[in-house]
């Protein structure tokens, strides 16, 4: 992607199935709004500014894919995206999902190499994008950014390797459950956790690295023992602290996720 492009064009974005949706340009904010960049040197920020561009992608928009060769860095200011792997044969990772304020793509901006997963917006979006260039002038530039930068890929770092910890050593039902701890959020009142709206099976089984089929069967035991409940509109686990102790009696950290910034 030239860094010469101009802020103000808007860029399509294919779409499975449908039409390819527009990622139009939209008005403009200061990078010092973002929390990431708070404290960031004044002059570099004013010398950077002109070559920012704020985009909003509608849901299902792609915002970059496999073996992409650009280099921007995006950070999501409204919205959520999706980032996965896949191989040739289809077969997919979810390595998460991203609301407002985290970083994505800055891979590719300090390494160089051509982009490693797929990010897709998940309902209507709005991201900065910011050329690799601008990003790392920010970040070697300013120490509290850098410093925020490092954090944020060491938080990461640590996720990944306790889902590889997990893939080693857990069953399906506990990785599952895992999975479960760090999508959850405290229900109403403080009774157990929640996850709302429920998670779709064949995206939990995309999360674990595990056959749709297992992850349905694994779910009806665990609400016929009580472990979950699902609703309509949610999944809940009323005793997480039970779910805890199943797993870590096999000395792995239960949940787990990077740590906000």
């Amino acid at each position: 992607m030239s860094q010469s492009e101009p802020a103000a064009m808007p860029r399509e974005e294919p779409q499975a199935g449908g039409p390819p949706p527009k990622a139009a340009a939209t008005t403009a904010h200061r990078l010092t709004d973002i929390a990431f960049f708070a404290g960031a040197d004044p002059a570099i920020v004013a010398r950077s500014e002109a070559r920012l561009r704020w985009v909003e992608f509608k849901p299902g928009a792609l915002v970059m894919d496999f073996d992409d060769d650009s280099d921007d860095v995006f950070v999501i200011i409204r919205g959520a995206a999706r980032v996965l792997m896949r191989t040739q044969l289809g077969h997919e990772l979810i390595l998460g999902d991203f609301e407002a304020g985290t970083i994505i793509g800055e891979m590719a901006a300090i390494d160089g190499y051509r982009r490693g997963a797929n990010v897709t917006a998940l309902v209507r979006s709005q991201v900065c994008r910011i050329p690799s260039a601008v990003f790392l002038d920010i970040a070697l530039g300013s120490p509290p950014v850098g410093l925020r930068l490092m954090r944020m890929l060491t938080a990461r770092v640590r996720l990944g390797n306790t889902k590889l910890l997990e893939h080693t050593i857990l069953s399906v039902r506990l990785r599952l459950l895992s999975e479960l701890l760090r999508l959850a959020r405290p229900a109403r009142g403080g009774a157990g956790l929640v996850v709302s709206p429920p998670p779709i099976q064949s995206d939990l089984a995309a999360r674990i690295g595990a056959r749709r089929e297992a992850v349905s069967r694994e779910l009806n035991d665990l609400d016929h023992q009580g472990l979950i409940r699902r609703d309509r509109g949610s999944l809940t686990m009323p005793r997480p602290e039970l779910i805890r102790a199943e797993i870590e009696k096999l000395g792995v950290a239960a949940g787990g996720r990077a740590e906000p910034l």
